[in-house]
């Protein structure tokens, strides 16, 4: 997969506080990236490095094949769309806002006539064409500040902290259109945020930031797996401490105090599931079942940021 930019041992001090601590980490082609970490964490400063707003200490960003430096990075910018890049004009409306911002993108009329339409109507806001900025909820507001940002159909959508402020409803529907904006647009995305419930359905590719240091960076399936290599299980059962000391003497238990259950996992060299099973039941353990665990980026993030695994 070809890369659209690049952090190589990127570091940046502000008022002589290291905020970014020799952070690296690609964001491919036709990805998704989810930045994540803890406020303070140093998210905004590596967007604005990246958008070369911010010039690093030491280190190189590469975007689009090119080394960010002063002379390019305006026009470097021209491909890139941020969500909350200015404020909207208040008491004009949606199709007077993008129009304004075609013009500044220097989009000739035709063109922004006919991409306000194809905005309108991915974002579901054709009904609310003529009507004023001041007069929408802050979801719509957020559609429409995504929609001006990629107005010019730029190869880089970068939004920071998008859902904020929004209610679950209508973070979930704007977080959601991150698929549509990468799948019919054709754009990488690189957004910071909160949320971590199912962001694997979101995502692509993540980065764990934590006081200006990369934890993590990669591929999700990758990572997961990586963590976790082998399957893990959530067993049920009318007495669970029994299962646990069972498991424990094949080698193959491990107790989940976060979860409050018994997780077994299940090594190919030790014991199959199958046969596990039926060890059990010759115990007169009853089962009542006997569940696959899913991993997910939200536990992947606790047990890389503060490590709370149920594995050690």
């Amino acid at each position: 997969m070809r890369v659209l930019a690049t952090c190589s041992n990127v570091s940046k001090s502000i008022d002589e506080r290291l905020v970014i601590d020799s952070v690296s980490f690609e964001i491919p082609e036709g990805s998704t990236f989810a930045l994540l970490g803890p406020n303070g964490a140093g998210k905004t400063t590596t967007i604005r490095l990246l958008t070369g707003l911010l010039t690093p200490d030491e280190g190189e960003i590469s975007l689009f094949d090119s080394k960010i430096n002063s002379e390019n990075a305006s026009t470097l910018r021209s491909n890139i769309g941020v969500q909350n890049d200015g404020n909207l004009y208040e008491e004009l409306t949606i199709e007077e806002n993008l129009s304004i911002w075609g013009k500044l993108y220097g989009l000739e009329g035709s063109v922004i006539g006919k991409r306000i339409g194809e905005l309108l109507n991915l974002f579901d806001l054709e009904d609310r064409k003529k009507s004023k900025v001041s007069q929408l909820s802050k979801g719509m507001r957020q559609k429409v500040m995504v929609a001006r940002a990629i107005i010019h159909h730029p190869r880089l959508l970068i939004l920071d902290e998008p859902t904020t402020g929004l209610d679950p409803q209508s973070s979930e529907t704007l977080m959601n259109y991150l698929k549509v904006l990468t799948e019919e647009e054709k754009m990488t995305v690189l957004f910071s945020t909160h949320i971590l419930e199912g962001l694997e359905t979101l995502a692509s590719h993540i980065g764990i930031l934590n006081k200006g240091k990369m934890l993590a960076t990669g591929e999700i399936p990758d990572l997961l797996k990586q963590r976790w290599p082998d399957d893990q299980y959530s067993i049920s059962s009318n007495n669970e401490q029994r299962v646990y000391e069972i498991c424990s003497q094949y080698g193959v238990c491990e107790y989940d105090t976060i979860h409050n259950d018994t997780r077994v996992v299940v090594k190919a060299e030790t014991m199959d599931m199958p046969d596990l099973i039926n060890v059990l039941v010759k115990e007169g353990i009853e089962i009542d079942a006997a569940e696959k665990v899913q991993r997910t980026i939200k536990d992947y993030y606790f047990d890389t940021l503060v490590g709370k695994s149920d594995e050690h």
